[in-house]
């Protein structure tokens, strides 16, 4: 008898789109958390105080080995003047020591109020008082990681590393609610880009004061992700609400697009008066999303948003910056 020629089928659909979601995520660590927003901010300071204060926190022996592997001393030694000028680098130290949030910011530690800084990229004087305890921490242990593995340490290790613990950081959220998480990396980007007007900032809430000294608030939550109030006086204030969907699977785009519509539905009975949603836009155009919802005024690509370029991100800024009355 011959052999049958049906073809077995999987036990089960397998997708891809877990790892899609996670890409926008990954593009926007590397703007905040990676080894090239350390290079960023290590080129931003001043190189003679980079210097002093890598001699001062730096551990001899890690320094000798990242030389010889033709790592960058930055890389391998935190500084009170590299967390200053882009706090969220933070992370990056962080994850190099293989350090969940919950191990790392836990009350024991004393470090609890410095995970603002990594999730906003905000600094106050009270969060800047602990760089010099904090650097010494995360240098003992990046010593306890490096010294050990000596000459088979390299510098793709200081590539790979870090994203072992930020993929189990990103897997655990997508199990929870990876919407939350691309809300959270929007939130960040709005404050990056108004950080020069911000009076007060926390990782969830930014206060400012526009051009014609009329406040602002925007607040990262839910039903909107984020709102925009900005109090001119009259009885009607200015309220947008930004809906954010963090998936990137095309099958399912249509349904967040009318997930989003049923947001601003909510957000419209609530007073808010423009609608925002960002998202995966689909590759053959916006009729589709449009259909689903009516209500959204303006669409921006959620990649676009999180890498800070592309086709939408000007036109993003531009809309902030009309939206809070700044220049930016």
């Amino acid at each position: 008898m011959g052999r049958s020629s049906k073809k077995s089928e999987p036990v089960r659909r397998l997708s891809s789109a877990k790892q899609a979601t996670f890409h926008p995520l990954l593009v926007a660590a590397r703007k905040t958390k990676l080894e090239k927003a350390v290079s960023e901010a290590a080129a931003a300071c001043e190189q003679g105080e980079l210097r002093t204060e890598i001699a001062k926190f730096g551990n001899v022996d890690v320094l000798a080995i990242a030389s010889a592997a033709g790592i960058r001393d930055e890389h391998v030694v935190a500084t009170p003047c590299i967390l200053k000028q882009k706090p969220s680098v933070l992370g990056y130290y962080r994850l190099l020591a293989g350090l969940s949030k919950k191990q790392f910011y836990h009350g024991s530690t004393s470090f609890g109020s410095l995970m603002a800084i990594e999730e906003g990229g905000t600094l106050t004087t009270r969060q800047e008082v602990h760089f010099n305890a904090v650097c010494k921490a995360l240098n003992g242990l990046i010593a306890d990681l490096v010294i050990p593995l000596k000459s088979h340490f390299s510098i793709d290790d200081i590539h790979d590393l870090p994203l072992l613990q930020l993929g189990a950081q990103l897997d655990g959220a997508y199990r929870v609610k990876i919407g939350e998480v691309a809300s959270q990396e929007v939130f960040k980007v709005i404050t990056e880009i108004l950080h020069k007007h911000v009076k007060q900032a926390t990782p969830k809430r930014i206060e400012l004061i526009d051009a014609t000294r009329t406040n602002v608030r925007i607040v990262c939550s839910s039903d909107p992700d984020i709102e925009i109030t900005r109090s001119d006086g009259s009885a009607r204030p200015r309220r947008i609400a930004i809906e954010i969907k963090g998936g990137v699977d095309l099958s399912n785009a249509h349904n967040r697009a009318g997930e989003a519509e049923k947001s601003h539905i909510k957000a419209k009975r609530a007073g808010c008066t423009e609608f925002w949603t960002i998202a995966s836009l689909p590759p053959n155009g916006l009729d589709a999303f449009k259909a689903q919802s009516p209500t959204t005024s303006i669409w921006f690509d959620l990649p676009d948003v999180l890498a800070r370029t592309g086709a939408t991100w000007d036109e993003f800024r531009r809309q902030l910056s009309s939206a809070v009355g700044v220049r930016i």
